[in-house]
């Protein structure tokens, strides 16, 4: 799984583990799709406790990767947690937009690698591999940095104020139909 897609999970585990909910029909979409195997359904439905549960279909998801974070966010929003999909989503494309800008912005060339001693004596596909692996670090660093100056509060009650939305909605067309 790509960092930022496994970040964003982690930061909004304790949110998700608390208000996921993972229905018949979500974990039957997801089979669907291929996200995971049926004895792995079966597995998450044995567990008595629904935050266990809960605990439990994340780990899953994060060990599955991108595609899983992917078919998350869709099978929420497909399967009546658009709140919690569309969170997925948009945090998923803020941290891609993230990732471009910085990339773009962060080089290291030979010229900076001169500078450090030593490195002169390494083979070109050593430099190569030396410079890509401090390209990496400089853009987690600062991605990290990005993110902590972000305001999160902001997100969790956007998604407080979806989730209301929703709820209402939800209850209005109940009380239509009967």
């Amino acid at each position: 799984m790509v960092n930022s897609k496994k970040s964003i999970l982690e930061r909004y585990r304790t949110l998700l583990e608390s208000n996921l909910i993972l229905t018949d029909d979500l974990l039957n979409w997801l089979r669907e799709k291929r996200v995971f195997p049926d004895f792995v359904v079966d597995d998450i439905k044995a567990v008595s406790s629904p935050k266990e549960r809960n605990k439990k279909f994340l780990t899953v998801i994060i060990d599955n990767g991108d595609a899983a974070f992917t078919k998350l966010a869709e099978g929420l929003i497909a399967n009546g947690q658009p709140f919690l999909g569309e969170l997925l989503e948009s945090e998923d494309k803020k941290a891609s937009e993230h990732t471009a800008d910085a990339s773009e912005r962060v080089i290291i060339d030979d010229e900076t690698l001169k500078r450090c001693p030593g490195v002169d004596k390494l083979r070109a596909d050593a430099r190569d591999k030396l410079k890509t692996y401090l390209q990496e670090l400089v853009l987690k660093a600062h991605l990290g940095d990005t993110w902590k100056t972000q305001n999160q509060n902001k997100s969790v009650e956007v998604i407080n104020l979806k989730r209301q939305h929703y709820e209402t909605q939800h209850k209005l067309n109940e009380t239509l139909e009967e």
